[in-house]
């Protein structure tokens, strides 16, 4: 690996080339120069899935090797509730093993891992992946990939902060927005969500920073996530109440918060799609007419799907 490069963090394990296709062909449209890891469970793809992956420069990375050769309904048993002791108990004994504290912390992430579904588990990959390559990159970006294409170089979008998150629509509040509203409620109680309710929601499905800034907030992460297990409980999304909830609590100080469409990303989940609809080359602008870098959930909108995929001469998979 090169180091002063951009290193793109994102997870597939359930999807094949077909349904990935626009993230990776869009990305190298742009000219993108950094790195793509991508987690995947090998049990899903083809030679064929690998080639594609290998030819659009991204580097799979296999996670649960025997895992995943056992049946999705044992699989689910880690998760249950009933566990919650174990859930509790073996993160806990891992990290006080003897050893240096980077040996104790790994250790403790690695017991915790198995007990969160992917959503929140692929966190815990993305760290330990980062103290291996910590000296390697400048700027990393996690990133979701099904939903997600590129417009220009994400490498070439520059900000003075370590840490970068995107808020949804206006409209998105986490008392408002329901799939937010439950996450902060079971996760953190009805005080907590009247108390941040009127705050935006920040999507976790795209975070941008310096290395050392995505380190830091994978940190405050895990760490929160670990005493929720037992709560998350095999359900997927929770990352997202779990990110809100250190934003708006200030836990996260490091953090800028950009408008939406204003920075990298531009969500589109529940968004006026009137308003940002691709210009006569393709591409949709800012209102001052800057290309925004990055669209997110924009097959949220049929129509802006068909014509976004065309123009990169795809077609939707679904």
């Amino acid at each position: 690996m090169v180091a002063n490069r951009t290193l793109i963090l994102t997870t597939a394990t359930t999807y094949r080339w077909p349904v990935l296709a626009p993230f990776f062909v869009s990305l190298q449209r742009t000219g993108y120069q950094g790195d793509v890891v991508m987690l995947v469970e090998d049990k899903w793809l083809t030679p064929a899935d690998h080639a594609h992956f290998k030819a659009a420069g991204a580097r799979t990375m296999s996670i649960y090797p025997w895992l995943s050769r056992i049946p999705a309904r044992i699989r689910k048993v880690r998760f249950h509730r009933r566990l919650g002791w174990l859930h509790r108990c073996l993160p806990m004994l891992a990290g006080a093993l003897p050893g240096g504290m980077h040996s104790r912390r790994r250790r403790r992430d690695l017991a915790a891992t198995w007990f969160h579904p992917i959503m929140s588990a692929r966190l815990f990959f993305y760290r330990r992946l980062l103290d291996q390559c910590r000296q390697d990159y400048d700027t990393v970006i996690l990133c979701d990939v099904r939903d997600v294409i590129f417009q220009t170089a994400p490498d070439r979008w520059t900000s003075g902060a370590p840490l970068n998150v995107f808020l949804e629509p206006p409209q998105n509040t986490l008392e408002a927005e329901p799939n937010n509203a439950r996450w902060i409620r079971l996760l953190y109680g009805e005080r907590t969500l009247a108390q941040l309710g009127s705050r935006r929601v920040s999507c976790a499905g795209v975070v941008h920073g310096t290395i050392e800034g995505v380190i830091g907030y994978l940190d405050a992460m895990t760490e929160a996530l670990i005493p929720k297990t037992t709560c998350i409980a095999g359900e997927n999304s929770f990352d997202q109440g779990v990110h809100n909830y250190l934003l708006h609590s200030d836990r996260l100080p490091e953090a800028q918060i950009w408008e939406n469409g204003d920075g990298l990303a531009l969500n589109m989940c529940g968004i006026d799609v009137n308003q940002f609809q691709p210009d006569d080359q393709g591409i949709i602008r800012t209102s001052s007419g800057t290309a925004i870098p990055l669209i997110h959930q924009y097959d949220r909108h049929p129509a802006l799907n068909d014509r976004l995929l065309g123009g990169l001469g795809l077609s939707s998979p679904h």
